[in-house]
């Protein structure tokens, strides 16, 4: 069983990590557009999602080709549709990913935590991209973020700090989305949620 939760914990991270990428895409794609970095998040995206592709557990392929391609054609329109849609993949394995195990549901991380860890952190993203495009919705996924990390920390018995990170996210739309303030956003929900993610 704990073979099984470390190797949950590892997942999470990677797609983390993955998905941060593909957002950081998607922001890139919001005024000057500087091309390398794109090109280096990709790499970095297929890279981390090869760490998936290994698992022994409820394996995930996501296909890059298609962004690939948008990348090196230089169609943004097109990269912002496939960085979604492998948005999209990656969130839905996670919500559609079950065990029958019970004994599993005792130990943490466990599948539920990964999908609630998972919710959570594309809210954060979410967060991020709304403060640099001006989104309207912020507020709502401010709240809903905040809720999520809550039943999480009642779930896992965690100790979360969701007044820190409530003041992290009212710093980042303050800030509309200030690199060094995306970074910390990041950094204190690992560092909140890191008895679930192993690096």
């Amino acid at each position: 069983m704990k073979q099984q939760s470390n190797e949950v914990s590892k997942i999470v991270s990677a797609a983390m990590e993955i998905a941060d990428s593909l957002f950081d895409i998607l922001r890139s794609l919001h005024g000057w557009v500087d091309w390398n970095s794109i090109e280096n998040l990709l790499k970095k995206s297929v890279k981390k999602a090869e760490e998936l592709t290994d698992q022994k557990i409820n394996r995930l392929e996501l296909d890059f080709s298609k962004l690939t391609l948008a990348i090196k054609e230089r169609t943004q329109e097109e990269i912002s549709k496939e960085t979604f849609n492998l948005l999209r993949l990656l969130y839905d394995y996670f919500i559609g990913t079950d065990s029958e195990n019970e004994a599993l549901k005792e130990i943490h991380p466990n599948y539920f935590d990964a999908k609630t860890t998972i919710q959570a952190h594309y809210l954060l993203n979410d967060i991020v991209l709304g403060s640099i495009i001006g989104d309207e919705e912020i507020g709502e996924e401010q709240k809903e973020l905040l809720m999520t990390l809550e039943d999480l920390a009642k779930s896992t018995n965690l100790k979360i700090n969701i007044n820190a990170i409530k003041a992290v996210i009212c710093k980042l739309c303050d800030e509309q989305g200030k690199e060094s303030v995306i970074e910390k956003s990041r950094m204190l929900f690992r560092q909140q949620l890191k008895d679930l993610i192993t690096d």
